[in-house]
């Protein structure tokens, strides 16, 4: 599919787990062979609600409230170990990743990928994608201040396009994860487009709709 009003000046961004590849049901089996000694499993849906996009501090100091930081952080240690252990060699590129990043180099888009995994995480599914070379360098919150959902992520991500050459303020684009909400969002007046997942209930085409919604904000 070729999208022909790209506004110049924008680039992409991606989340890694569930965008770059599809990893959320992994995720998931490790969270919970890891919490069911604590009388704790997720279905599908509370995962989603409770646990996807948000840091692991978050997520087990909600789970684990009575339990001190470091016994938290030891179990978080635990669950990415797990899922870095199921993940394996099942780490397989979203359906139309490779196509929109072959037209993101065709037409001069430079790209970024922001995420709140860990760096082991992070590294195992690039490389597992043989994407580490694309990006080399994640834009990870253990590095900064605040993970998502706040935007700093994703304001890191922009400035990081920008010093490739592309996304001019007030025109990036993020892919993500949720299809409930946008990934980027108004910042100090900055404008920043949005594109929905492309796993949304009934899309069978994620890169014609990531592409086609990139080109429906502009």
């Amino acid at each position: 599919m070729k999208m022909t009003n790209f506004a110049l000046g924008c680039g992409l961004l991606f989340d890694i787990d569930g965008t770059l590849a599809d990893t959320d049901h992994l995720h998931m089996r490790a969270f919970n062979d890891v919490m069911s000694p604590y009388g704790i499993e997720l279905d599908d849906a509370q995962y989603k609600l409770k646990v996807m996009g948000r840091t692991n501090e978050a997520i087990f100091g909600e789970f684990l409230p009575a339990k001190s930081a470091d016994f938290q952080m030891r179990v978080a240690g635990e669950k990415e170990a797990a899922f870095r252990a199921l993940a394996g060699c099942q780490i397989k590129p979203a359906p139309g990743l490779l196509d929109l990043l072959a037209w993101a180099t065709r037409n001069g888009v430079p790209c970024a990928c922001v995420t709140n995994a860990p760096r082991l995480n992070a590294e195992l599914i690039l490389s597992g994608l043989n994407l580490d070379k694309r990006f080399p360098v994640p834009v990870l919150a253990d590095d900064l201040p605040h993970g998502k959902p706040h935007p700093l992520p994703h304001l890191t991500g922009a400035a990081r396009l920008r010093g490739q050459g592309g996304a001019a303020p007030g025109c990036r684009f993020g892919l993500g994860y949720g299809c409930h909400r946008p990934v980027l969002t108004r910042s100090r007046g900055d404008r920043a487009k949005a594109v929905f997942s492309w796993r949304s209930p009934g899309v069978h085409d994620p890169c014609a709709t990531a592409i086609v919604g990139a080109a429906d904000l502009l």
